[in-house]
């Protein structure tokens, strides 16, 4: 690794030599001291991690640069506006750069691109961490927030292990996603812990809505430039600059890239998502068209990737290699004040509960949950219904029915949020789980119930059928009202099955999530091709 810190290597003034084709007299017309000063360590640190020694004055420090950037070629150019600007470049600022190279020369393309990014009297001057030969994993989300989707769940589970087990450099990007940073402690602690108090938004849906990035200056931190190292994205990098950079890094970095992949919701169901989502996804995958490897985390999900792979072959792109890494359910008990908490919670007097996570989104069609209520309330049935999760959008219609049934006094509930203990309490305390879900990318809440020993009423669709075979639980068509009212119907009015589905769901056997990492390391890492 080689650390930039932003002071010369000698002091002294920069100087354009005479005759150089570098107009940098333009350019540190604008400069403060410091930045061009800074200017000149930077070439120098390029200079180091290309080979060449360090020039005793300016003129040979100018040539050694054109020398190495000639003939021009878009990797050696992504390093050079990496370092030089301290911003990762996407891929038309790359294309534009060599293009202006081939016509005037690597030196006047590199000036007009320091003279668009960072020189004037107030812009930040961050530090440049170039990293040689590193496994670097980005947490973006998960180093920065207090919600615990499906995501962040599996992002904690994974980035956790491989830190503790390997070498690894934990990084996020910068306000504007102009490009990686190291984590804060206050962010490496929630990856390693979570947040503290561990309270859960319990939701399943492993596509969370891109955040926007903020306004304003970004702030002078370190900009990590990988190069030639292996990079791992265990979450969505679905905001526009940061998948268009990832793009450019995955094609020029000469790093080994690859990414856990979900699923390919957005663009299978976007009407199901969140608004700008289906576009956000789509940049996404433009970004992972160039990357190596997809851990994706069902048998589904994978299919879902190949389809899409397949179609990259008509714009000339072979795309990254797909394997099944499938996730899992590691068994948590909870403790007997937990339990109680969890009765006193969602029990209503001697009722059956049945428990539903996930967030309250159209594609978990919960609609379809409460129509089957309705049904089986209507012929007399008796059960409690509660709804867990929270991080919801288009959730109107939801909300409003659920109050309507409580107006007419029928047991039913919706929390947003459960500690991650007492989740795994009402799992237990639940006589069985409904999920049924039009599309999952794996289905967390079906495998935790299972885990826990709870019998699932589920989809019998993709990775929630795949779930549902191992036993345990009752696959039926989300599309059909009737379908999910019978299956509920089955379990609730037929004890002794209710108990053949518990005793095949405690029987199953699962992976630990210290096994799952150590599957997803070494696919994405120790496998993964060198450029």
């Amino acid at each position: 690794m080689i650390r930039f810190v932003g002071a010369p290597r000698s002091p002294g003034e920069w100087h354009a030599p005479e005759g150089s084709h570098l107009p940098l007299d333009a350019v540190l017309a604008k400069a403060t001291p410091r930045t061009g000063q800074g200017l000149r360590t930077r070439i120098l640190l390029l200079l180091e991690v290309l080979g060449l020694p360090a020039a005793p004055d300016d003129r040979e420090l100018l040539e050694a640069l054109a020398s190495v950037l000639e003939p021009v070629n878009r990797r050696e150019m992504w390093l050079a506006l990496a370092v030089l600007t301290g911003v990762l470049p996407d891929t038309a600022t790359v294309v534009s750069a060599c293009r202006a190279a081939k016509l005037d020369g690597a030196l006047v393309a590199l000036a007009e691109a320091l003279g668009r990014s960072w020189i004037s009297e107030h812009d930040a001057w961050p530090e440049v961490e170039l990293v040689v030969d590193r496994v670097v994993v980005d947490l973006h989300h998960t180093s920065a927030t207090k919600v615990a989707t499906g995501i962040q769940r599996v992002v904690r589970a994974t980035a956790s292990r491989w830190y503790r087990d390997h070498d690894v450099l934990l990084a996020r990007w910068t306000e504007q996603y102009r490009g990686l940073r190291r984590l804060t402690p206050e962010e490496h602690r929630r990856v390693m812990m979570g947040p503290e108090p561990m309270t859960l938004t319990v939701e399943s849906d492993p596509v969370a809505p891109p955040q926007a990035a903020s306004a304003g200056p970004a702030p002078a931190e370190a900009t990590i430039v990988p190069w030639r190292c292996t990079i791992i994205v265990p979450e969505l990098a679905a905001e526009r600059e940061r998948a268009l950079r990832y793009r450019a890094l995955a094609a020029y970095s000469g790093s080994a890239t690859a990414i856990i992949g979900y699923d390919c919701v957005p663009i299978m169901l976007p009407e199901t998502t969140v608004e700008g989502m289906a576009s956000a996804f789509s940049l996404h995958l433009a970004a992972v068209a160039h990357m190596d490897r997809v851990a994706a985390i069902s048998d589904a999900a994978a299919s879902e990737y190949r389809a899409w792979r397949s179609m990259l072959t008509g714009s000339g792109r072979r795309g990254p290699e797909v394997r099944s890494v499938p996730l899992t359910a590691e068994v948590k008990v909870p403790t007997d004040a937990a339990m109680q908490a969890a009765r006193d919670l969602l029990c209503v007097g001697s009722l059956p509960v049945v428990l539903a996570v996930g967030s309250h989104e159209p594609r978990k069609n919960h609609l379809a949950v409460l129509h089957a209520a309705k049904m089986l309330w209507r012929e007399g049935m008796e059960f409690a219904l509660t709804f867990v999760g929270g991080h919801s959008w288009k959730s109107e219609t939801f909300n409003a029915q659920v109050q309507e049934l409580q107006a007419a006094s029928r047991p039913v509930q919706a929390i947003n949020a459960l500690s991650d203990e007492l989740l795994w309490a009402a799992y237990r305390v639940a006589y069985c789980t409904v999920y049924m879900s039009v599309h999952e990318g794996f289905g967390l809440p079906i495998a935790e119930s299972l885990a826990s020993g709870t019998p699932v009423v589920t989809s019998n669709l993709g990775s929630m059928l795949e779930l549902a075979s191992r036993g345990g639980a009752l696959a039926a068509d989300p599309a059909d009202d009737g379908a999910i009212a019978g299956a509920l119907r089955r379990i609730l009015a037929q004890p002794a099955y209710q108990e053949r589905l518990a005793e095949e769901a405690t029987a199953l056997e699962w992976r630990t999530w210290d096994e799952y990492a150590a599957e997803a390391w070494q696919f994405l890492v120790e496998g993964a091709p060198r450029r």
